[in-house]
């Protein structure tokens, strides 16, 4: 029998990477690529089928960008109310 050679797969963190990932900025970070990103991607060059994990993880990313967006709507619009109210007085 042939046997495989398996690749191997590393990712490793720090503490600094573990702290910053658990922030907003950091989590709105994981957009613009993020290590399950180039996992997937190292295991779709491989051979392996991702499609269905790639699909869930662009739907979180497409949430988290689309909750970004709504957020800083949402306080352009408080700050434009705010002037509002403040001029009125």
């Amino acid at each position: 029998m042939k046997e495989e050679k398996k690749q191997a797969y590393s990712y490793p963190t720090t503490d600094a990477y573990s702290q910053s990932i658990h922030t907003t900025q950091g989590v709105r970070g994981l957009i613009h690529g993020s290590n399950i990103e180039k996992l997937l991607i190292a295991l779709d060059t491989d051979g392996h089928d991702i499609s269905a994990p790639m699909i869930e993880l662009k739907a979180l990313l497409n949430y988290v960008s689309y909750d970004s967006r709504l957020r800083g709507d949402l306080l352009a619009h408080a700050e434009y109310i705010l002037e509002k109210l403040k001029a009125e007085k």
